[in-house]
């Protein structure tokens, strides 16, 4: 009798680890992105300041993933802050998951002209379809930008979760979330980038 009593709290407990490490992900994902986009530039307004930056301008195109098309990508506002410099031609790549299975070669690509060298290219995928954005981007021949793919650097900025006591989730769901966090797939291989053109620029996030 013990036995079949024990049997039968197992999917229950499955479940309930289940259910907590599908919730401690979702919001430990949605206090990394308040941190991260809270009291940030917004992209038009970093475009806007740009020329008070005195930045030097390279030659040559630099990439730089973002989160949204809205906020300005750390990787970006750590490079200009640190490096004094930017590319001539910088594009700002955010990817969108539309409500249906696919979307189709022809919709894939949406660019906007931003000013002073920057661009936005929103990349649009159906939620059965995987990111490549190489693929994608050989479109952009077809917006009259002609980028040599095999030359040009992919910036990723890199969260490095730190767990804190206080406001967000428990503090043991939060260190949970790290090590979640830590073991989830790269994102450079996600987005299917080259390894070898790739630069990350860590971005501490305390939640």
């Amino acid at each position: 009798k013990l036995t079949h009593g024990f049997g039968a709290w197992v999917p229950l407990l499955f479940g309930i680890l289940l259910f907590t490490l599908m919730l401690t992900w979702k919001q430990g994902r949605d206090l990394v992105r308040y941190h991260l986009l809270h009291g940030k530039d917004r992209l038009t307004s970093f475009v806007k300041n740009l020329d008070n930056s005195k930045a030097k301008r390279v030659e040559g195109v630099a990439i730089y993933m973002a989160r949204d098309a809205e906020h300005t990508p750390h990787a970006l506002t750590t490079s200009l802050k640190y490096h004094k410099s930017l590319h001539e031609t910088v594009l700002v790549v955010t990817i969108k998951t539309k409500d249906v299975p696919r979307v189709p070669e022809s919709d894939r690509l949406e660019l906007t002209d931003l000013g002073k060298g920057l661009k936005l290219v929103t990349i649009y995928y159906g939620f059965m379809q995987q990111p490549h954005v190489p693929r994608a981007l050989h479109h952009l021949k077809e917006y009259g930008l002609d980028v040599d793919l095999k030359d040009t650097p992919y910036f990723l900025s890199r969260e490095r979760v730190v767990a804190t006591p206080g406001k967000g989730m428990w503090l043991w769901r939060e260190r949970l979330y790290v090590l979640m966090q830590q073991n989830a797939a790269d994102a450079s291989a996600f987005f299917h980038l080259p390894h070898n053109h790739v630069v990350e620029i860590g971005t501490p996030v305390r939640i």
